[in-house]
């Protein structure tokens, strides 16, 4: 979580840095493909890491992805001054997450839509039932009874893909809170400039980012928060 990350640094006093450790975060705006390294004059000076959608080629016959490359710097300065963006205006930026927090959440809501399908899934089983009853009773037409249960079952399991949807949802969102109740102590209490891309800080915070057109990044935060920086 973020608050192993903020003590480490506090303690530590230093920053770390990497490479490859940004794989998988950056994400095609475009494809939602992933962005991989490749490494550009390898052997000579003028040697440099790129980022690059694995959607660039494709195989015959499907579009290829339109976004341009981009460098390892670009993302970890545009990181730095994001995250130097959030500490200088730590005020006002926390003031915003805590205000997220006042009223209801999103997770609020998805308890009351997971109440009314599993009320609504309660119903179905309560016909199909019903349903076998009456055709254990008497038998009834055989070719409507087939149709009569296959309608009630398929709408029986689309309840239930819903209801294991919105329980993921959920799940997600109370994750994405407590990263966020997590995130405003931490900041309070350790939020810093930092000189340069530290990876540890990155990792311990950043979700993914998403390259989009017109050069922008949107930095995705575990508590779901999103930051545009153009680069």
């Amino acid at each position: 979580m973020a608050q192993g990350e903020f003590k480490r640094r506090e303690m530590s006093g230093g920053i770390t840095t990497g490479g490859r450790e940004l794989s998988g975060k950056i994400i095609c705006g475009e494809c939602g493909g992933v962005y991989g390294p490749k490494v550009w004059h390898s052997t000579s000076k003028y040697r440099k890491v790129i980022w690059q959608c694995n959607g660039k080629y494709r195989k015959k016959g499907k579009r290829a992805c339109s976004l341009p490359h981009i460098k390892e710097e670009t993302v970890k300065q545009a990181f730095v001054e994001v995250y130097n963006g959030m500490v200088e205006n730590k005020g006002n930026f926390i003031s915003v997450l805590e205000q997220s927090l006042a009223g209801g959440t999103k997770s609020d809501e998805i308890v009351v839509a997971l109440a009314k399908t599993e009320e609504q899934l309660g119903a179905r089983k309560q016909k199909i039932k019903k349903l076998i009853d009456a055709n254990a009773r008497s038998a009834m037409d055989q070719k409507k009874y087939d149709r009569d249960y296959a309608a009630l079952a398929k709408e029986h399991n689309r309840l239930e893909a819903e209801i294991q949807r919105l329980k993921d949802e959920k799940l997600l969102w109370d994750t994405r809170l407590v990263y966020r109740q997590d995130f405003i102590r931490q900041m309070k209490k350790y939020g810093k400039i930092i000189p340069e891309f530290d990876i540890g800080l990155f990792n311990g915070i950043v979700e993914t980012v998403i390259v989009k057109e017109k050069n922008i990044f949107t930095f995705v935060f575990r508590d779901g928060t999103e930051i545009d920086r153009k680069y």
